[in-house]
């Protein structure tokens, strides 16, 4: 996977205009540098026409020839806060090009994968969700990547996650479940936020993953929102999947421009709890009132140590 965060930031001194080739197995040209605005920009060369694509508010597609054998096709970053999702981006187009021997092949899975990313460069600020639903979605991501993927296809994994999709439990597989929640490295408590949430016929289980808000500056693997998501998608071949994955994102209110897109993480533990008959928890079935219907508690960490798992 291609450091495109890396290289953007070491055009800093460079003139605009400037593009610099990346070494690429595939019939297209692949290139990175500055429009003449300055932008960000990816490009891609070849010696026929590509199909045509369509800017979003996000990103700028210029498309045109500049001898008939060298036609370009450029994806233009138009909002700075975007730049971490405009890097996956690139990645990803990048691999979906690769190994093509002819043009109209390459061209064509370029324009599937645009079509897929489009989703997620929508600027729908109204979408955009709250740094408290965005470390939830970092611990769902992240279980995602260090758990499921190490456990069976992307396809399952993908399929498993309720996303945005409204399900009771964050993941589904086979006959079990695992909901996560994601707290603050010294939180002491876990909110259940509704009679369903552990309420199963099926052994399932409760993850709480501790995190620190760490600065900008902090680098380690699996430590924003953007780098998940650029982990997972790399590891999915097949397009329906990627999309499939793209669109629940979508659902979650993620976009591309979200302040916290980029926001940091340190991950300080792990922990999985069997959640079962013997589990403290309130359910349906044992609430004692029918006028009740819908009730939030709170469990306290650390007297679950019962219940921990290997």
């Amino acid at each position: 996977m291609i450091d495109f965060e890396t290289k953007f930031d070491g055009l800093v001194n460079e003139i605009v205009g400037t593009q610099k080739k990346i070494d690429v197995c595939s019939i297209l040209g692949v290139f990175y540098g500055l429009s003449k605005e300055g932008l960000p920009r990816l490009a891609f060369s070849s010696s026929s026409a590509s199909p045509k694509l369509k800017s979003t508010k996000v990103l700028r597609v210029e498309q045109g020839w500049e001898s008939p054998l060298v036609y370009w096709t450029c994806f233009d970053l138009l909002q700075p806060d975007a730049k971490k999702a405009f890097c996956a981006f690139c990645s990803n187009l990048t691999e979906a090009i690769e190994g093509f021997i002819d043009e109209y092949s390459a061209f064509l899975a370029l324009r599937r994968r645009y079509a897929i990313w489009k989703m997620m460069f929508k600027n729908n600020s109204e979408s955009a969700i709250s740094p408290e639903k965005m470390q939830g979605l970092f611990g769902e991501l992240y279980f995602l990547k260090n758990h499921l993927l190490r456990n069976c296809t992307p396809s399952e994994a993908v399929r498993a996650w309720g996303g945005g999709d409204g399900n009771s439990k964050d993941f589904a597989i086979q006959n079990t479940w695992y909901e996560i929640k994601t707290v603050g490295a010294n939180s002491t408590e876990v909110k259940i936020s509704s009679l369903t949430q552990l309420e199963s016929e099926n052994e399932g289980h409760l993850i709480i993953i501790k995190v620190e808000g760490m600065p900008e500056p902090f680098e380690k693997d699996d430590s924003c929102v953007g780098d998940l998501i650029s982990t997972i998608i790399s590891k999915i071949e097949d397009e329906k999947v990627e999309e499939a994955f793209l669109a629940k994102l979508s659902n979650y209110g993620l976009n591309s421009s979200c302040d916290c897109f980029s926001d940091k993480f340190d991950v300080k533990s792990v922990k999985q709890y069997k959640v079962d008959s013997e589990f403290p928890r309130l359910i349906n079935a044992n609430v004692p009132y029918k006028e009740i219907c819908r009730a939030e508690y709170s469990l306290s960490i650390g007297m679950l140590n019962p219940y921990l798992e290997e």
